[in-house]
């Protein structure tokens, strides 16, 4: 699992047609590596860097929680690809999940 000082980078699926891989990355996040890190017992990163009022009240933290499964993060250090649920209430490991969505993904860091 990813523990806090873990380096991610984050890939978007584009769960409408997953035959085609999504471009919808935000731009300040392509090719980005942020930290994980806790804060008042929620796991996250630093991910609202356009400090958006829609996210996260514009605080720069954002929980894991915050995300769709839509959303992939990928552990620099061991390769493992993770997804936060919001059915279990945690992130899970899908780096061997063999769902259509996780294989699509254009890896570029």
């Amino acid at each position: 699992m990813l523990k806090d000082g873990s380096k991610i980078t984050i890939h978007f699926i584009n769960h409408w047609n997953y035959k085609t891989p999504t471009e919808d990355t935000p731009e300040g996040w392509k090719n980005k590596v942020f930290e994980v890190k806790t804060i008042d017992g929620k796991q996250g990163f630093d991910g609202n860097t356009s400090r958006s009022q829609y996210t996260c009240k514009g605080e720069l933290f954002t929980p894991f929680s915050v995300y769709s499964w839509t959303v992939i993060f990928k552990d620099q250090e061991t390769g493992h690809l993770y997804r936060y649920s919001n059915i279990y209430k945690r992130l899970e490991d899908v780096t061997n999940l063999k769902d259509g969505y996780i294989d699509q993904i254009k890896w570029t860091a």
